[in-house]
């Protein structure tokens, strides 16, 4: 069973993984509310071809579908979205240890 917090950190590894240029950029200082993307008013200068690269790399890692039919593409906006979002495909599958 994975844990919220192993997904989280996951979820921020991901997203400095897209960062790897940006030497000062630290995922761990994004706020979960904080926004991603620039074209929602985010500031940590993710664009679209980001979003679909966190998407394919979360499918990867978590073995979940994210597809246009099954995801409201909102649900990307921040890492506390996303994280609900994982943590929701995951619970369909009972393999998320999920506190009560």
């Amino acid at each position: 069973m994975i844990t919220e917090q192993q997904i989280e950190s996951s979820i921020r590894e991901e997203i400095g993984k897209l960062k790897a240029y940006d030497k000062d950029f630290d995922p761990a200082t994004i706020g979960e509310d904080d926004l991603l993307f620039d074209d929602e008013g985010g500031v940590f200068g993710l664009d679209s071809l980001d979003g679909l690269d966190l998407v394919l790399a979360l499918q990867a890692k978590f073995d979940i579908e994210l597809d246009e039919e099954t995801v409201d593409w909102f649900e990307l906006s921040t890492i506390g979205k996303i994280l609900r979002l994982v943590i929701n495909k995951l619970e369909e599958r009972s393999v998320v240890d999920t506190p009560k």
